[in-house]
């Protein structure tokens, strides 16, 4: 019984808590249903219970209270309060992974990088799959240009059945960087069947038809981009880049000489030869 009234309180004090100062949609997961949620930073964040092994300790109690109030005081621009807070929840719960991804956003958010990277890698140990720590590790590792681990994390992630609209779009130019378009290809037929809604993965499965020689499949994957939001230029400007270059091909053979191709004289020869 008192398990349950916890779960209740942390699922009313998660939903009061993120739809007031986080903008969140009503139907994000609470704390007891152990869900995942978008932070304010666009970064799904899981549920503090998740990785906690299911234990009501004091400790994870505390932990819980420290963080909500961290939040709701990084939600109110009180940013040294909000470290304060979230650092001791980290302490009191070190295997809370969304307690350390809390402070890895804060300490980032602040150019703390050092501090960041030690509370995300201490994120991994815990839980060394979770999505959103992955996530923001491979974000780490394109800033500093470690392109391959990037890449091989996310692929690692896409491979154990971990769909996520963020991951595909840290994917895509990866697989393009990494000159791998068929791959590529692949991955993202799937990512576009998963999500046919994300205007985005239309466009980048767009991209590796396009790398690939499907150019009308192409074009009628930028076209569905630009359906499903209008307001994607990137998009709009690919599927003129195309037709361009579609038109230019076809000016190119219509300016060949007469003849070229089937072994006969040149117009200009055949009409103007010699003197």
């Amino acid at each position: 019984m008192q398990q349950q009234a916890w779960q209740r309180l942390a699922a009313l004090a998660w939903a009061g808590a993120t739809a007031l100062l986080f903008g969140c949609h009503s139907n994000a997961p609470s704390p007891a249903a152990g869900g995942a949620r978008e932070s304010t930073e666009g970064l799904a964040v899981a549920s503090p219970r998740e990785g906690a092994g299911g234990n009501v300790a004091a400790d994870d109690s505390a932990a819980l209270s420290l963080f909500l109030r961290g939040r709701i005081a990084q939600g109110l621009g009180q940013r040294a309060q909000a470290r304060a807070l979230l650092t001791e929840a980290a302490s009191l719960a070190p295997r809370m992974v969304p307690v350390q991804l809390a402070v890895a956003q804060l300490l980032l958010s602040e150019g703390d990088e050092p501090g960041a990277l030690q509370a995300l890698d201490a994120a991994l140990a815990v839980a060394p799959d979770d999505v959103a720590a992955n996530l923001l590790r491979a974000r780490f590792e394109l800033r500093h240009h470690e392109l391959d681990h990037a890449l091989a994390r996310l692929l690692r992630l896409e491979a154990a059945g971990h769909a996520d609209v963020a991951l595909y779009e840290l994917l895509h130019p990866l697989l393009l960087y990494a000159g791998e378009p068929a791959r590529g290809l692949v991955l993202f037929e799937r990512a576009r069947d998963r999500f046919p809604q994300e205007a985005v993965l239309h466009e980048a499965c767009a991209d590796f038809l396009h790398c690939t020689g499907h150019e009308e499949a192409a074009l009628a994957g930028y076209r569905r981009a630009l359906a499903l939001d209008p307001t994607r230029r990137s998009a709009e400007l690919k599927a003129a880049r195309l037709l361009e270059e579609q038109g230019d091909r076809i000016l190119r053979r219509l300016a060949r000489p007469v003849g070229a191709g089937l072994g006969l004289p040149a117009a200009q020869e055949a009409v103007g030869g010699g003197d």
